[in-house]
C-alpha cells in the first residue's frame, strides 16, 4: 500500500506541474471545469464527462469551506489512496492583535500581532496536537516580563512529507536593548 501511495503522490505532483505550465490553474479557480477538462483531458474531455466528474467533486467536498488550493482536493479525491496516512486538511487563518499599556514600554504599551493558522480535518480525525504546536511556536518567543510580539504565518503547503508552513516573527522583551527577528519553515505536530 506503502509504494502505491507513492506512486499515487508522484502522479499528483506531476499532475500540479502540468496544470502549472499550462496554466489551467486559472480555469479551475474560475470553476471553468470544461475548459479545464478540455485543456487537461483534450477535445474529447466529453466523452468521459471529466468536466461533469470535477464539478461533482466540487460539489462534494465544497461544503468543507476549504481554504486551500482547491486542486489538492480533487487530487486526494480521485487518488483512492486513503489509507491511515492520507487526510484531507484546512484550515482557518486567526488573527489577533492586543495593546497592553505599560509604563515599561518605550512608547507606553506593548503589542501583540499575530496571524497563524488553526488546522481542521475534513475525514474527522484530531488535529489538536498541531494546532496546540502552532500556538506554542508562537508562545516560544513571548516574553515573561512583557513585550512586543508579532508573528505572521504564511504558504501553508504539503511538503512531500509533512505540512509545513513559512513563519516570520520580530520581538522586542523590556529588558532587550533591540528588536530580535526570526524566519524559517515550521512543521506542526499531526500526531
Amino acid at each position: 500500500m506503502q509504494e502505491r501511495c507513492e506512486s499515487e503522490y508522484m502522479q499528483l505532483i506531476h499532475f500540479l506541474r502540468f496544470i502549472s505550465k499550462n496554466g489551467l490553474a486559472a480555469k479551475l479557480k474560475a470553476k471553468d471545469w470544461s475548459g479545464f477538462a478540455k485543456g487537461y483531458n483534450g477535445p474529447g474531455y466529453s466523452k468521459n464527462k471529466y468536466d461533469v466528474r470535477i464539478g461533482r467533486a466540487y460539489d462534494a467536498y465544497k461544503k468543507y469551506r476549504l481554504n486551500f488550493s482547491f486542486i489538492l482536493v480533487v487530487c486526494i479525491f480521485f487518488t483512492g489512496c486513503a489509507n491511515s496516512q492520507s487526510r484531507i486538511l484546512t484550515f482557518d487563518m486567526q488573527s489577533q492583535y492586543e495593546e497592553i499599556p505599560s509604563l515599561r514600554s518605550p512608547v507606553g504599551k506593548w503589542v501583540t500581532d499575530l496571524q497563524y493558522p488553526i488546522f481542521k480535518s475534513a475525514d474527522g480525525r484530531s488535529t489538536e496536537g498541531a494546532n496546540i504546536s502552532v500556538l506554542n511556536h508562537i508562545e516560544s518567543y513571548k516574553c515573561v516580563d512583557g513585550g512586543d510580539l508579532t508573528y505572521s504565518a504564511s504558504n501553508i503547503r504539503f511538503d512531500g512529507k509533512y505540512y509545513v508552513y513559512d513563519y516570520e516573527v520580530m520581538w522586542m522583551c523590556s529588558t532587550m536593548p533591540s528588536p530580535d527577528y526570526d524566519s524559517g519553515v515550521f512543521k506542526p505536530d499531526f500526531r
